[in-house]
């Protein structure tokens, strides 16, 4: 039976009854100049509903299975489109670089990568491959049952049951579909090649650790030091504030990149602490880094397959130099470093809005050499502060928007080719997708803050 004719008896197997894409209903238009805006529309519709519908009572294996048939059905109208329309569809490869590139501005399609992993509801057999009860359990065709994570890794080597050798699908979302309806390898969500990567910022050790002694120091100093336990990734994304000292920061990149392939670091405004009211220059930074594992991102992009990083501090400008806003910061350093007198202050001010104007610049620079360069389907973004004032906290005069952030930088969302932007500074932590980029802050902060004795190394895949 052809798939749309049997759309009504897999919904009638799926639990959740609300929210699927009409599949029938827009192939009805594959012919159409505008199908494709059509289609855009109906999975906007349904990503918002999704969302919405995250916060009900629906258990995480229906609500996977709901993503993963939407999923199916969309993917079998792209095909249908790059078959029946194909000079339309070429236009928007061209557009977006990849579909999948297209797919990646929606949150389903990313939780279709960690729900599973997310929400990890343990059952009472023993999976055979981590030897602990399964969790997110799922079900082979020859009856065997392992954790989803599990069959996701061994799927990329075999393919045939671990435990009875039976060749069978290994791939979790693959189960799943043919649960419903035949469907073959091309149509996984991992049919894909990702990279795994993890990220973190505002380490700030020299305050989770007595080890340390800064030239300023500042605030409850506790001993909890981050230990870097069952690291599988290859790289790691640190995006500043590691420590109120530079040489110390380094140090620390050197120690911990034992664990990882490489390190890419962008400097935070606290490497600086030193020389502040001056600022190092990113030539000086560079030439303190001798260790060929770590990637200073301000003096090069840093490339990944088709995957390009870019990045630097930012730092701040003040409003877009608001003079209210310059005269409310010349407080910045009162509780801190009280002996700065007016001098010293507006010495760091200009430095501070030079530095953000030159780094503003290179990141424009860099975007526009890459965006037209068929080599690079996807850019990050890698910046210390924040990339919108949306993410600012105002509470004081040291977060609020005129040093949170270069009020500049929210105009590169208009690089299509941007998917993901990592940032720091706030110690708050943020995850969304807007404007087609998925933003994520991921930082330790400090004892006197969110007092993160207990931080979590935060994972992301990229879409090579």
């Amino acid at each position: 039976m052809k798939y749309g004719k049997s759309l009504k008896n897999i919904k009638d197997k799926l639990t959740i009854k609300e929210n699927y894409i009409d599949y029938n209903s827009i192939k009805t238009h594959i012919q159409s100049p505008d199908f494709f805006n059509i289609l855009k529309n109906a999975i906007t519709i349904f990503d918002k509903e999704y969302n919405t519908m995250k916060n009900k009572n629906y258990k995480s294996y229906d609500l996977y299975c709901n993503l993963l048939i939407n999923y199916l059905s969309i993917n079998k109208l792209i095909k249908k489109f790059k078959k029946k329309n194909n000079d339309a569809y070429l236009l928007c490869v061209k557009k977006y670089s990849s579909i999948d590139n297209f797919l990646e501005s929606f949150s389903f399609y990313f939780d279709i990568m960690i729900l599973p992993e997310k929400f990890k509801y343990e059952s009472n057999e023993l999976c055979s491959i981590c030897l602990e009860n399964c969790r997110f359990p799922i079900e082979t065709s020859c009856k065997h049952s392992y954790c989803w994570t599990c069959l996701l890794n061994v799927n990329k080597t075999f393919d045939f049951c671990p435990n009875c050798r039976t060749k069978t699908f290994i791939d979790p979302a693959l189960i799943i579909l043919n649960s419903f309806t035949p469907c073959d390898k091309k149509y996984s969500p991992f049919k894909v090649e990702t990279i795994q990567l993890d990220v973190v910022s505002d380490l700030h050790i020299d305050q989770w650790s007595n080890d340390y002694k800064t030239k300023y120091p500042f605030g409850i100093i506790k001993h909890f030091p981050l230990k870097f336990d069952n690291i599988k990734n290859e790289y790691l994304i640190v995006a500043g504030d590691i420590c109120d000292d530079l040489n110390e920061s380094i140090n620390y990149l050197n120690k911990i990149s034992v664990y990882y392939e490489k390190i890419i670091f962008v400097d935070g405004n606290h490497e600086h602490v030193n020389i502040y009211p001056n600022l190092y220059t990113k030539d000086y930074i560079l030439n303190k880094i001798t260790n060929n594992k770590i990637i200073y991102l301000p003096s090069k992009p840093y490339i990944i397959k088709n995957t390009m990083f870019i990045g630097c501090c930012g730092w701040w400008d003040y409003d877009n130099q608001n003079k209210k806003s310059i005269k409310d910061s010349t407080d910045y350093f009162r509780n801190w470093i009280p002996h700065f007198n007016q001098t010293d202050n507006t010495l760091f001010i200009n430095n501070v809005i030079k530095k953000a104007d030159e780094e503003y610049k290179f990141m424009v620079s860099t975007l526009e050499k890459y965006k037209d360069d068929d080599n690079i389907k996807n850019i990050i973004i890698v910046t210390h502060t924040l990339p919108d004032i949306k993410y600012c906290e105002n509470l004081t005069v040291t977060d609020n928007s005129a040093s949170q952030l270069n009020s500049k930088m929210n105009t590169l969302f208009k690089y299509n080719k941007i998917s993901k932007w990592i940032f720091g500074h706030t110690h708050c932590e943020w995850e969304e997708k807007k404007n087609g980029i998925h933003f994520i802050c991921n930082p330790r902060g400090r004892p006197e803050d969110h007092n993160r004795e207990k931080y979590t190394i935060k994972e992301i895949s990229i879409i090579q």
